[in-house]
C-alpha cells in the first residue's frame, strides 16, 4: 500500500478524489452553515468574500493540476497545501464545529466529512513524495 502512495498516478488519483469530496463540503457549507445568519453574516461583502475564496482555492487546485502535468515541483507543493487544508478542515469540524455523529445533513455531511479525511491524507502524503521525488 505505501509503495502505490508513492506512485505519481496514485498521488493524481487521490487528489482528484480529495478534491471532489471538497466540492460536496463546499455545497454542503453553502447550503448549512453559510446559510445560517447566526453563524455568518448575510450580507453581500460576506457572501461576495466566501465565494472568492473558494473560487480560488478550486482555480489553485486545478490550475496546480495543469502545471503537475507539464512536469512543474512547485505544483505538487501546492496540491499537498490544498490537501492540508482540506484534511485541516475535516479534522477541526470533527473535533469542534460537529463531532461524530455530526446530525447536520445526517448522513452526508458524515460521509463528506470522513471522505475528505480518509482520502486526504494519503493525497496529502502523495504529493509531498512526487515533491521530494521530483527535485
Amino acid at each position: 500500500m505505501m509503495k502505490s502512495l508513492r506512485l505519481k498516478d496514485t498521488a493524481i488519483l487521490l487528489s482528484v478524489l480529495t478534491f471532489a469530496t471538497f466540492i460536496g463540503r463546499a455545497a454542503l457549507d453553502f447550503r448549512f452553515v453559510f446559510n445560517d445568519p447566526s453563524l455568518i453574516s448575510q450580507d453581500l461583502g460576506t457572501t461576495t468574500a466566501i465565494f472568492i475564496f473558494y473560487m480560488l482555492l478550486f482555480t489553485g487546485w486545478l490550475w496546480a493540476h495543469i502545471k503537475v502535468e507539464r512536469g512543474s515541483r512547485t505544483a505538487w507543493m501546492w496540491i499537498t497545501i490544498f490537501a492540508s487544508l482540506v484534511v485541516l478542515q475535516s479534522i477541526s469540524t470533527t473535533l469542534v464545529f460537529c463531532p461524530t455523529p455530526c446530525t447536520t445533513a445526517w448522513p452526508l455531511a458524515e460521509v463528506i466529512n470522513w471522505s475528505n479525511t480518509v482520502l486526504g491524507l494519503p493525497a496529502m502524503y502523495s504529493a509531498f513524495v512526487q515533491f521530494r521525488v521530483s527535485a
